[in-house]
């Protein structure tokens, strides 16, 4: 029994659930290579309704979003919770304009943003000190 205690408190600090995600945060939800539901957008009080969830996943370099029209993708560097967007591209399908306003304003979130923060199975994406949009963490890779 001595040796089962003595084995288990051993093995105590290799059984945390808590992981280091890329950016340097200590968190249980990676920044990178998760799928970020976008919750809350600045200057739209309600995001409409889409077929499926608009998000945000940075991936190998590479950032990705939806906002219920277009698809974006684009590059960014991460440096810590230092997070810089860049080369925005985006597919050019017209939608109804609720959909038209989030995606621009995405947009502008995710290329004017110059960090991040991970709360739980939330992100920030934030421009200086102030949240430009909110996330939920709904998968992780």
């Amino acid at each position: 029994m001595k040796r089962f205690f003595w084995i288990t408190l051993a093995l105590l600090p290799f059984l945390s659930c808590t992981r280091q995600s890329a950016g340097g945060t200590s968190a249980g939800i990676p920044f990178e290579d998760t799928r970020w539901k976008l919750t809350s957008l600045t200057g739209i009080t309600q995001l409409p309704a889409a077929d499926k969830d608009m998000f945000t996943r940075f991936y190998k370099k590479r950032a990705y979003a939806y906002a219920g029209c277009n698809n974006l993708v684009g590059s960014y560097t991460l440096q810590g919770n230092t997070l810089k967007v860049m080369n925005l591209a985006s597919t050019k399908m017209a939608c109804p304009q609720p959909f038209m306003d989030a995606e621009t304003q995405l947009t502008e979130a995710l290329h004017h943003s110059t960090g991040f923060k991970i709360v739980g199975n939330k992100m920030l994406l934030m421009k200086g000190a102030t949240v430009v949009a909110e996330f939920e963490a709904v998968s992780v890779k």
